[in-house]
């Protein structure tokens, strides 16, 4: 494979971030550079190459920093295979694997599932290619031991080049993780204009209830106003989750269906319309989380619904529940093509005990089982 040797200047010409004077992007750029080649060293000395090949996304010079990522996350996916089998699988100690694993984590392995479906698959996602690329996009900036993409932005900030990003500043609360997102209310990125926040959460709501209710949307009137709650939610880390609920689901949150009752003379075809459907992402139903899993549950759930904005946002021709369908369609192609047999391998790769292996391989059949189109 052939990498640039100097990341800096070869991205300034081709990254669609990069910026004239872009100091930070480019330092982060020359730090991937560092990992790759150790990285690259790293596998050739340590890892199996018995079909380790087949699972890396080679070099694109069309689109350098996104395939760069995909072939650095896929050589850590391998170091972090105990936790991320398991947690993907819903496999818990009974099974003999050890629940718990780090956001970092399940964001990787997320992020590794979209690239590698994306340059996989690229040339064929016909009137869906905008859409899942703003998603590759979006998901691109998300926390792990990988630096930061985008010189103009901070972390958790409102995006300047997709609808909607995720914001891995914001964790959860002890000893559970949530996702969070936000996002521009209209079309582009303003500022002074009303955005929006999900937060992403699959907890049983009661031991008798497999279902769950996972996605809360409120709105906040600017960025600043979404930044004062940022760094509310991202204080609550090691805060009790009963002290931890009355800010995260406050009753006093602004909710898309009240504002757009409210406000809908004020606003567009592409706000309402935007608004709408996040009103009817609340009500919808998935099922709960099983196991010790909510780091790798709540990452993967995200791109569910990047999917569905970036569809509302791109693809007119559907309505509300046309685009929840064709994310929900693609969600599922996106594991059953990569996630899953990734996943498989990385089991007949490792060394495990016979109950744990069986465990494995049953959870995968299970997890196809769930994936099949209906």
């Amino acid at each position: 494979m052939n990498i640039p040797t100097n990341f800096g200047s070869f991205f300034s010409n081709h990254h669609p971030f990069a910026t004239p004077g872009s100091a930070d992007l480019f330092r982060s750029l020359e730090g991937l550079n560092q990992a790759l080649n150790g990285l690259h060293q790293r596998e050739r000395s340590q890892f199996k190459t018995d079909n380790f090949d087949s699972w890396r996304v080679t070099f694109d010079e069309n689109e350098p920093v996104l395939s760069g990522l995909a072939y650095k996350d896929h050589l850590l996916l391998e170091e972090y295979a105990d936790k991320i089998i398991p947690g993907y699988l819903n496999l818990s100690e009974k099974e003999g694997w050890d629940e718990g694993g780090s956001t970092c984590m399940g964001n990787l392995f997320t992020r590794y599932m979209l690239l590698k479906y994306y340059f996989s698959f690229k040339n064929c996602l016909g009137a869906n290619k905008e859409a899942i690329k703003n998603v590759v996009k979006a998901f691109s900036q998300v926390e792990t031991s990988a630096p930061s993409l985008d010189g103009n932005s901070k972390p958790g900030s409102l995006p300047r080049y997709t609808r909607i990003c995720p914001d891995s500043t914001v964790l959860g609360w002890q000893k559970h993780a949530i996702s969070r997102l936000v996002g521009n209310l209209g079309s582009a990125y303003s500022p002074s204009k009303p955005c929006f926040e999900i937060l992403i959460n699959s907890q049983r709501e009661s031991n008798d209830d497999p279902l769950c209710k996972p996605f809360s949307v409120s709105i906040q009137i600017n960025e600043e106003e979404s930044e004062k709650r940022r760094c509310r939610l991202a204080s609550l880390k090691v805060v009790p989750a009963e002290i931890a609920h009355h800010t995260f689901y406050s009753g006093t949150l602004r909710k898309p269906k009240k504002f757009l009752e409210e406000n809908q003379a004020l606003l567009g075809a592409n706000s309402t319309r935007l608004l709408q459907g996040l009103s009817f992402l609340e009500e919808t139903t998935l099922p709960a989380q099983k196991v010790g899993n909510c780091w790798i549950k709540q990452p993967i759930r995200t791109v569910l619904v990047l999917l569905f904005v970036e569809l509302l946002t791109q693809r007119r021709d559907l309505s509300i529940e046309e685009a929840w369908s064709e994310a929900k369609a693609l969600y599922k192609d996106m594991q059953l093509k990569i996630a899953v047999p990734f996943v498989q391998d990385l089991v007949k790769r490792k060394s495990f005990s016979s109950k744990m292996k069986q465990s494995a391989l049953e959870g995968i059949e299970r997890q196809k089982e769930n994936l099949r189109p209906q």
